[in-house]
């Protein structure tokens, strides 16, 4: 029996049934983990051989084959973007972080250049990497398409960005002890971590509905904020990290009065780093269980225009498994399971979504007009290389 035969014969974990005059397009993956690690392990040594140089060619060379590979309604997607493109736009990332280097030698507040630079480019490269994948990427001949609203981003990313900024203020300065420093960033972090549902309740709209492909736009039904709140912000994961973040404020001063006496310095450095190592459990472990209930809550929501809707079956325990089995045994494997685990999470997710359509709509769409496919957008594409992205959905 082939692979394809295999993968078709799969059961589905729910019986989907279309309604008088639609169509059931089912979502499917059809990559396996020895395919894509002879692929993963060619362009990490190249990649290594080549001082990072290659890591733009390696990015292409994944999405093709991840979107080569996946299909909807038996039609597969495509990867378009060029690998010279990406290697401009992480040139340009990597001469920023080298001129706030310069900067800093050269006398200039470093805490100032960080702070002010990551709020102005961070969220102008997000709007940009959405776009960039958005126009690269193609189904059944159709490029799907972004369009861009800086303002909305902008709202969303500065304060994400300026509270991961405060640590570096005291960098140049030095006008707060590590003791006040930590605590102003543990209240900075607690106001983002209970404004975070909230922003991202706004992304995942933004997101959804900035999207579109032919003449077919996006959008999500809406989602209350209680849901945001009971998934994210009173978590038991989210109050673990807090927790740890606490833990290592109270015993900061106690290391530091260890090591000062030079007694019990072993002991000290032990407990730093359990505690260091709790906190970033905890983050690890916020992040799978956030992500596995933000998927299923997207895709649920998520509606076209032309009245096709998205049923996803996923199962928020059993995702959230997946994900952590995927990190242990990556971590465990030196990377070496980094491609099964990838292609797991891929097959498990393209197995648990389909798209409900009109009958015939699929067939209607046509190549949109305008000015996002005009010659000033195709001279745009070697400035527009950013395939950044946060992954919250």
């Amino acid at each position: 029996m082939t692979r394809e035969e295999v993968i078709d014969n799969e059961p589905k974990p729910s019986a989907v049934k279309a309604a008088d005059g639609e169509e059931v397009l089912n979502v499917e993956f059809r990559g396996t983990a020895r395919e894509y690690f002879r692929i993963w392990l060619v362009n990490m040594l190249l990649t290594i051989i080549t001082v990072g140089v290659y890591s733009a060619w390696a990015k292409v060379r994944n999405k093709r084959y991840f979107y080569g590979n996946t299909r909807i309604g038996g039609v597969n997607f495509e990867y378009h973007a060029r690998p010279l493109q990406i290697l401009v736009s992480r040139l340009i990332v990597f001469s920023l972080l080298a001129g706030g280097v310069y900067l800093a030698g050269q006398g200039v507040a470093l805490d100032a250049y960080l702070t002010l630079g990551l709020i102005l480019f961070l969220p102008w490269a997000l709007v940009r990497g959405l776009s960039f994948n958005a126009r690269n990427s193609s189904w059944s001949g159709m490029h799907f398409s972004f369009v861009r609203n800086y303002k909305t981003v902008y709202l969303i990313a500065t304060p994400v960005v300026f509270c991961y900024t405060i640590p570096v203020v005291n960098i140049s300065g030095g006008f707060l002890s590590a003791q006040q420093l930590y605590a102003v960033f543990l209240i900075a972090f607690s106001l983002l971590m209970f404004m975070s549902p909230l922003m991202l309740r706004a992304y995942h709209r933004y997101k959804a509905g900035q999207h579109r492909i032919g003449e077919l736009r996006f959008y999500l039904l809406p989602i209350s904020k209680r849901a945001y709140y009971n998934l994210m912000a009173f978590g038991a994961p989210i109050l673990g990290t807090l927790l740890a973040m606490l833990v290592m404020l109270i015993l900061g001063p106690i290391i530091s009065v260890l090591a000062n006496t030079g007694e019990l310095i072993n002991t000290a450095a032990g407990a730093e780093i359990f505690g260091g190592l709790v906190g970033v459990l905890s983050v690890v472990f916020t992040s799978l269980f956030m992500q596995a209930g933000l998927f299923r809550m997207f895709w649920s929501k998520l509606r076209a225009s032309n009245g096709a809707r998205f049923v996803c079956d996923v199962r928020f325990a059993k995702f959230a498994g997946i994900l952590l089995v995927n990190f242990l045994a990556t971590v465990l494997s030196l990377g070496l399971l980094y491609p099964w685990a990838k292609v797991r999470k891929t097959r498990y997710l393209a197995h648990n979504i389909r798209l409900i359509v009109p009958a015939g709509e699929m067939t209607k769409l046509t190549s949109p007009g305008g000015e996002m496919e005009s010659a000033l957008g195709e001279e745009m594409d070697a400035a527009e290389g950013f395939d950044f992205d946060i992954a919250l959905v």
